[in-house]
């Protein structure tokens, strides 16, 4: 019997070093951004998200990101683009992480901006081909469209849109990554080995 409560006070010792861990190191979040751009024919007509997890210790810098951004016809002028078209092909995005205070007093590395470009799937083909590219700025916070057609030696490029402003917004609570989530069951488990061993010894 004294070996079997041995066992379980090495368990719980063991489970509740993981917890403090997980305190100390501050949890992983995985939280979903939203991207609105500005300048637009109609508001919301060009919106998008991206996942990205990091902590509140995660160095300021630029990290990548897969985003995706949705654009209605007309949305971009009065004629571009022709048809709804989506931005997540070849994306260079980077998510760029400064330290700062939130509003809500949170300190450390927050998201302000992107950078890097995205483009569009390409349609049609020979000198019919097309594809739009966004490209991001983050200080400060611009975003410029421009649209390729036709292939290989013959295409062109012209600029839809030029220097206008978007924003990134955190939408919700953040979800913690699972490694987090497994470390927090440890915490748990700790404590409730501690509790039937001393409920046995009593």
């Amino acid at each position: 019997m004294e070996t079997r409560y041995k066992r379980l006070r090495q368990i719980a010792a063991t489970a509740g070093l993981l917890g403090v861990m997980l305190a100390a190191s501050g949890s992983a979040m995985a939280a979903t951004y939203n991207i609105l751009l500005k300048g637009t024919t109609t508001p919301s007509c060009a919106t998008g998200a991206f996942t990205y997890t990091h902590t509140p210790a995660t160095p300021p810098g630029s990290y990548p990101v897969a985003p995706s951004i949705a654009v209605s016809p007309g949305c971009l002028t009065a004629t571009e683009p022709t048809v709804a078209s989506l931005f997540d092909q070849n994306s260079s995005v980077q998510v760029v992480l400064e330290s700062s205070t939130t509003p809500a007093g949170d300190q450390g590395s927050n998201v302000v901006g992107l950078t890097g470009s995205l483009s569009t799937l390409t349609t049609g083909a020979g000198v019919n081909a097309v594809f739009y590219t966004i490209t991001f700025s983050s200080g400060p916070r611009l975003y410029s469209v421009t649209k390729t057609m036709g292939t290989g030696g013959n295409q062109s490029t012209t600029p839809l849109v030029s220097n206008q402003p978007y924003d990134v917004r955190n939408t919700a609570a953040s979800i913690p990554e699972p490694e987090t989530l497994w470390l927090a069951l440890a915490g748990l488990s700790a404590l409730v080995m501690s509790r039937r061993i001393r409920r046995r010894r009593s």
